[in-house]
């Protein structure tokens, strides 16, 4: 499936979820699934509108305040039925994009602070997604109530997904970095016996 037809799916998908406008797309995108799939403005806005051209989303809402209009979709049966055929379809193999993990694999070419440099960014924005995680997870739990919801369960079992994977990112970059200080002091070392 091309990324344009993954942001149609996604962008429908949440519609599933509720009536939103472009801007609640993009606010719940922050808040559930950008830690595993983001879109942009630029990405939604057209999506909604091809959305609504193959009759899979219609226009709910739309107000004008001043300049601004605020809209808001909603899906048809038709967008349902899609989101249902498009998830009982298997996933093609993901394929991890890490700028990160690029400026790291062609280190060599500068100094290794720049590389320690960026694991230290990795490890830093890691702990941040962590705690934002464990708090949707409370607020998940708390507006769950001890009752069962499938639609819960299934946001729970992306963020465990999400927790594991952040946590070995974290013991990837403390491992990382340490082997970074062991290959400086080895490089120190080396440097002294070439001197003597």
């Amino acid at each position: 499936m091309k990324k344009s037809d993954n942001s149609k799916m996604a962008v429908l998908g949440l519609l599933c979820h509720k009536p939103m406008t472009g801007y609640d797309i993009k606010k719940t995108i922050a808040q559930s699934t950008g830690m595993f799939w983001s879109e942009s403005y630029g990405q939604i806005y057209p999506t909604l509108k091809k959305l609504t051209r193959e009759g899979l989303a219609v226009v709910q809402q739309s107000e004008r305040r001043g300049a601004a209009s605020k809209t808001s979709y909603a899906p048809t049966a038709k967008g349902r039925n899609t989101i249902k055929t498009w998830l009982a379809q298997p996933a093609k193999t993901n394929i991890i994009r890490s700028e990160t993990l690029l400026k790291i694999f062609f280190g060599g070419q500068a100094d290794l602070l720049l590389t320690q440099m960026h694991i230290e960014q990795e490890l830093a924005d890691s702990r941040q997604a962590l705690a934002v995680l464990t708090t949707v997870e409370k607020m998940l739990a708390q507006r769950s109530n001890g009752r069962r919801n499938l639609t819960d369960f299934h946001f729970r079992l992306t963020i465990a997904y999400g927790k594991k994977s952040l946590t070995a990112t974290v013991r990837w970059c403390k491992d990382s970095l340490r082997k970074c200080s062991e290959w400086e002091n080895s490089e120190r070392k080396d440097g002294v016996k070439e001197k003597t």
